[in-house]
């Protein structure tokens, strides 16, 4: 229905598919509107939480419980380096800042339509507290991640990977379904760096 609105067709017109995986290129990538370049979409849930992320371009999201947290599985599949800015943290910190990583990570592979074909552990997105919500991994490689503000124990992260030519700031509409209510809000990311 969301698709179908955004997209001025009727909910049973839209179809969908499946992008080329980007390792292989099997028919086994993110969800892709299908016949429509000018709107992606990502979906994500956990318990009674769904997000989808409406956008112009490539985008990922991802949300998760801190109920659901397994702290010593979850830190085998952090980068090295996510683990050794973990390990710095103040002890009290530390799972939020795991949460917030992951969450990161989870939106960035969805983007870019890997999901876990990719070991997570190769994949580095940081924790994510630098200037403006984004990390040093938007200097690399055009991506754009964040996270959002999120209901109580739970963590939400955005990937989103800008047009080249795009002006100002990337733009993307996050629906919140929470059991029967819906929230619809518009979410400008920082224009990521070149590089």
């Amino acid at each position: 229905m969301i698709l179908g609105s955004s997209l001025g067709i009727a909910p049973s017109a839209v179809g969908l598919d499946r992008a080329p995986c980007p390792l292989c290129q099997g028919p086994h990538g993110r969800p892709v509107v299908r016949r429509s370049e000018r709107l992606h979409f990502s979906l994500a849930y956990v318990q009674n939480v769904s997000l989808i992320a409406l956008c112009r371009s490539p985008v990922g999201i991802d949300i998760e419980s801190a109920d659901r947290l397994q702290p010593q599985a979850l830190l085998q599949r952090l980068h090295p380096a996510e683990v050794t800015a973990l390990m710095a943290l103040p002890y009290r910190q530390r799972k939020d800042a795991m949460l917030r990583c992951w969450t990161r990570k989870q939106a960035y592979v969805k983007g870019l339509g890997t999901g876990l074909a990719m070991p997570m552990s190769h994949v580095y997105v940081g924790l994510g507290f630098t200037s403006g919500g984004l990390d040093d991994l938007t200097a690399r490689n055009g991506w754009a991640l964040t996270s959002l503000t999120a209901p109580h124990g739970y963590a939400i992260g955005i990937a989103l990977l800008p047009p080249p030519a795009t002006r100002g700031r990337p733009t993307a509409r996050i629906h919140t379904l929470r059991q029967s209510t819906e929230v619809t809000r518009t979410l400008q990311l920082a224009s990521p760096a070149a590089g």
